[in-house]
């Protein structure tokens, strides 16, 4: 491969998607608060639904030559839609588990998003193998990638967040 992943660039995108996450995740707390997160599950399962099933569509879309192609079969493509269900159903878990806690829950559901990047990822690298398999990813070793895959997922889970404001706001009488 020509230009493949290093370990620097991980680290350099971590410190990017971390202060991108610190940036969505500050302001949550205030536009978020404690009784509207707690009373909005259907917010959030259709706002991981609609931000996941989008994601997965483009990602295998865009980017099947250079990545999924080295690890899923052809089949599993045209299953990318799928992931909205998946996605909604981790959101209500999350959901679920941060309102289990006495404390900021939009806080920990973000925190517990990290937490599901990082196990994702830790599937991928052993299961998947795919810092062997994805030849752009042979260079890197898998500290940085899981440490990266928190910060990444940090951001999604308050992009989702934000989108179940979004639907508590503008719709209301759904959610």
């Amino acid at each position: 491969m020509d230009n493949p992943v290093t370990n620097k660039d991980i680290w350099g995108s971590t410190a990017v998607f971390a202060i991108i996450g610190i940036l969505l995740l500050l302001p949550l707390l205030l536009f978020y608060p404690d009784a509207d997160f707690l009373q909005s599950p259907r917010a959030i399962i259709a706002a991981s639904g609609i931000f996941w099933g989008v994601l997965s569509v483009f990602a295998f879309r865009a980017f099947w030559e250079l990545y999924y192609q080295h690890f899923y079969p052809g089949w599993v493509r045209p299953l990318a839609p799928l992931n909205i269900l998946l996605y909604a159903a981790f959101g209500l878990v999350l959901w679920f588990l941060a309102n289990s806690f006495n404390t900021l829950p939009v806080l920990v559901f973000i925190l517990l998003g990290g937490i599901e990047g990082f196990l994702e990822h830790v599937i991928g690298v052993y299961g998947l193998r795919i810092l062997d398999k994805v030849p752009v990813f042979n260079a890197l070793t898998p500290g940085p990638v899981f440490i990266f895959s928190f910060f990444e997922y940090v951001v999604y889970w308050s992009i989702v967040a934000w989108l179940a404001v979004a639907l508590t706001k503008f719709v209301p009488q759904v959610f």
